[in-house]
């Protein structure tokens, strides 16, 4: 069996796995997502798999589409049930973002494209990070961690190797990563005071 394949299956399930669980902590008020982040993750994992729809192959397309299904339907439970205060911060995240996604419209370079897409999802993780800073529980950072996963297999799966294909899996991998730690830190900083 070829192992792209066994790949892409492991990733399919993790990811169904992953955002189920996610779901379902939204739905036991375990988790309040961030209504901005799960916006433009919403935008960009939409634009991803369109673009990989054109230019990749089926594995990580359908991938990314199931990716964008989910994120797309956690923005929309968002919106019932988000955390209901925003700061400045989020808002110039959002700014930014909705730039960098306009930017990325009207640049026909498909490094430069993705570039701007990672870009954006970067600096969209900043309003998360703040309010897993304030309520370290307010996130279920299992998805975080099998994002980290999923990704990791997505870089070691790719057909070819260059800074249009590493770059989207590596930063995903490195913000997943950091944010898990950064969660874990102060949940234990929490759990030490109490």
């Amino acid at each position: 069996m070829d192992l792209k394949l066994i790949v892409w299956v492991v990733s399919i399930l993790l990811t169904i796995y992953a955002y189920y669980s996610y779901i379902k902590s939204i739905f036991d008020n375990k988790t309040k997502p961030h209504i901005f982040s799960w916006l433009i993750w919403s935008l960009s994992t939409t634009v991803v798999f369109l673009w990989q729809l054109i230019w990749w192959g089926w594995y990580w397309t359908f991938w990314s589409g199931a990716i964008a299904f989910f994120v797309v339907f956690i923005f929309l439970l968002s919106l019932k049930y988000w955390e209901k205060s925003f700061s400045k911060i989020d808002i110039i995240s959002l700014i930014v973002a909705l730039i960098a996604l306009l930017i990325w419209y009207f640049t026909k370079t498909p490094l430069y494209s993705v570039i701007l897409l990672v870009f954006m999802d970067a600096v969209w993780f900043i309003p998360t990070f703040i309010k897993t800073y304030k309520e370290p529980f307010s996130e279920d950072i299992q998805i975080y961690f099998i994002t980290w996963l999923i990704y990791l297999l997505s870089f070691l799966s790719l057909e070819t190797y260059s800074l249009l294909t590493m770059i989207w899996p590596v930063v995903i991998w490195w913000i997943n990563f950091i944010f898990v730690l950064f969660a874990l830190y102060f949940r234990k900083k929490i759990e030490i005071i109490r």
